[in-house]
């Protein structure tokens, strides 16, 4: 599931770039697929869990939880960028070389916080966590930057950001979010360490 929440932030960029109905449709059915998986993994964790052993039901808690924000991206890519890119090529209008190199790296430290977040979680690695927290903000610092670049660019006059400033807005927001919502459960292993070791260990499932 992580490795198809990953794949779709990959290539929102790509929505941007051109009409692609394909890759639209491919980002549709992904979609489908990922809400499927969180109701099936949140199913047989539910079913799973062990009343008797007091840590398992938080556990299970939070990789639900997980689940679930992984789910969360994937529709923040399949409703809100893609009906982005949708208004985009619609309006027939271009970032700004500037804005465009803006979303560029926005989605470079996007997609690098995606991928460590996963094995964050997959390794159960607090300094893993750490890192990721530490992406996160600096993310934000960045984002809050490129908006006042581009508001600089509406106050100087620049025609395709003035057409495209409400996109290219909304764009900034939603890979914000789509970090906040990877982030969400390294706090949770920064705050009680081992104890959030939720994947068996290699020795346990020989």
């Amino acid at each position: 599931m992580g490795d198809m929440v990953l794949e779709m932030v990959k290539l929102s960029k790509d929505l941007l770039l051109k009409q692609n109905g394909d890759l639209q449709e491919y980002i549709r059915e992904q979609d489908n697929r990922v809400d499927l998986l969180n109701r099936e993994i949140s199913l047989y964790i539910s079913e799973s869990i062990d009343s008797e052993n007091e840590d398992l039901p938080k556990k299970a808690y939070r990789m639900i939880l997980f689940a679930s924000d992984l789910e969360s991206v994937a529709d923040v890519v399949d409703k809100n960028i893609l009906e982005l890119a949708r208004k985009k090529h619609s309006l027939k209008v271009d970032f700004s070389s500037q804005g465009w190199s803006e979303i560029n790296e926005i989605h470079e430290n996007v997609v690098k916080i995606v991928s460590l977040s996963l094995s964050c979680f997959q390794l159960a690695d607090k300094e893993l966590a750490s890192k990721v927290v530490f992406h996160k903000r600096q993310l934000r610092k960045l984002e809050k930057k490129f908006r006042e670049a581009h508001i600089e660019r509406l106050a100087g006059g620049e025609k395709d950001s003035i057409k495209t400033s409400s996109i290219h807005l909304d764009l900034l927001s939603d890979y914000r979010r789509i970090v906040g919502l990877t982030a969400n459960h390294a706090y949770y292993y920064l705050k009680e360490g081992d104890k959030y070791n939720i994947l068996p260990r290699r020795e346990d499932v020989r």
